[in-house]
């Protein structure tokens, strides 16, 4: 049976709008017209994308928050880790600034889908924007 990750069962689910979802990210993907790979990862090549390196969790979210701020990110996000015992959840955006850390390193792989953009991180140290 699918859980909450350990840091999300200790928030405070109604501030952040915090809510655990089904999700299936390759449906989703279908329906943005984003291919996925067959090692699971999605192929944002022929999106508007911009790519980041980085070599630690920190630079990582540095990255992430700047692109929140950068992009003007706002609004729900859904967050799916590549752990299939977590649930995808369902947010508001304040969630991922308050816990970036947390979310990106709770897992090897995370995707984080907004309206009409997508976040992917990925695990040998990259980070995709995607705006569609």
């Amino acid at each position: 049976m699918k859980h909450l990750p350990i840091f999300a069962k200790q928030v405070n689910a109604e501030k952040y709008s915090l809510r655990s979802i089904d999700f299936d990210i390759e449906i989703e993907a279908k329906k943005r017209n984003i291919p996925i790979q067959s090692w699971g990862r999605l192929d944002l090549s022929k999106t508007n994308h911009k790519n980041y390196k980085f070599t630690n969790d920190p630079e990582a979210c540095a990255i992430l928050n700047g692109i929140i701020s950068e992009e003007k990110i706002h609004g729900n996000i859904i967050i799916i880790w590549s752990n299939a015992d977590f649930v995808e959840i369902a947010s508001d955006i304040k969630f991922l600034q308050d816990f970036t850390m947390e979310i990106l390193t709770e897992d090897w792989d995370v995707w984080i889908f907004g309206e009409n953009w997508i976040v992917e991180k990925y695990h040998e140290g990259e980070l995709i924007f995607s705006r569609n």
